[in-house]
């Protein structure tokens, strides 16, 4: 009697799954990480949802062993629409640990598990992927060259900084004109920002506010989005118009660069620029100091090695740019 009791209260992964999701996730996640969890879960239901004959497997059941076996299937069973047969990384098997560890924490709160089984469980490790910055010549070919619905975007991304889901979402409620501030939500630390709207970008939001004024001379709503694509809703996905833009700048092909190299090269610029460590945290909406100083030590490094590469010649006995301390002669 006690096992079946057990049974009816303790939910399937995938029913609760959906449940967090919808009542949980979706209220308080941005665009991008609902995405890592709907990937997840549609790989989820063909492994832990009814399959050969086994019922779908229940929240109690998900154990180490269990996950390593699924972790196994699903290194091998890449969910591309385009149907690449290359394995999944480790940064994709990653995500689905990261994934159904929250879920499971959800499901000790609600008291369907007295316990989370994957507690401790070690991720796998990802190679280094390159972190690419544009020079701001790349930069300004960039702007030159990217469809016209996409640079105020493009411009707002180089002139803030800012994840490319905290712009989408902006409304023009947002953008404040006479105080110079763009007033930001960041669901990926959970909290509000304002930081400031710079001359340029400013003035390319007033022509295209003032490029939506319809006939009767009004302009965009106050709650209306401030980017729009082609289409004329807001933008969802920009790899498209962003992989046109490197192209018609000469860019194509380059290893590493994404829309988030923007948000790097913002970093990099301003620090080189003069700028402190403490303030970039702010304006990138860092929640840990950690984070931002690895831009800090990348910059480092190039200006040792700027340093470290100057020769002028003249000194006797220098043994290239590593002999420092000759005296003048």
């Amino acid at each position: 009697m006690k096992a079946a009791a057990r049974l009816r209260k303790v939910p399937t992964l995938i029913e609760y799954t959906k449940h967090v999701m919808g009542m949980r996730l979706e209220p308080v996640l941005a665009e991008g990480s609902m995405g890592m969890y709907e990937s997840a879960l549609k790989a989820w239901t063909k492994w832990f949802g009814p399959r050969e004959g086994r019922r779908a497997m229940r929240l109690d059941e998900i154990t180490p062993s269990v996950w390593l076996d699924y972790r196994s299937w699903r290194a091998n069973h890449r969910q591309s629409p385009h149907k690449r047969t290359s394995a999944v990384g480790p940064r994709c098997l990653n995500s689905d640990l990261q994934c159904l560890g929250r879920v499971l924490n959800f499901a000790v709160v609600d008291g369907h598990l007295e316990h989370n089984p994957l507690a401790g469980t070690k991720k796998l490790r990802e190679p280094r992927r390159p972190r690419r910055y544009l020079t701001k010549s790349e930069i300004a070919l960039l702007i030159e060259n990217a469809e016209p619905r996409f640079k105020p975007l493009l411009l707002a991304m180089v002139y803030t900084g800012a994840r490319k889901g905290e712009l989408t979402a902006l409304r023009w409620r947002d953008i404040d004109f006479e105080r110079g501030k763009i007033a930001l939500v960041r669901p990926k630390v959970g909290n509000c920002d304002s930081i400031d709207l710079h001359p340029a970008l400013a003035a390319e939001l007033k022509r295209v506010k003032e490029s939506r004024k319809g006939d009767d001379g009004k302009g965009p709503a106050a709650e209306d989005h401030v980017f729009l694509s082609w289409h004329g809703t807001p933008y969802r996905d920009i790899r498209k118009v962003w992989n046109l833009a490197l192209q018609a700048a000469g860019l194509a092909g380059r290893p590493g660069l994404t829309p988030h190299s923007v948000r790097h090269s913002f970093a990099t610029h301003f620090l080189e620029g003069g700028g402190s460590v403490t303030d970039l945290m702010t304006q990138l909406g860092h929640s840990k100091l950690e984070t931002t100083q690895i831009y800090a030590a990348a910059v480092s490094e190039r200006r040792r090695a700027t340093v470290m590469g100057m020769e002028f010649g003249g000194i006797d006995g220098a043994d290239g740019p590593a002999a420092v301390g000759t005296p003048d002669r």
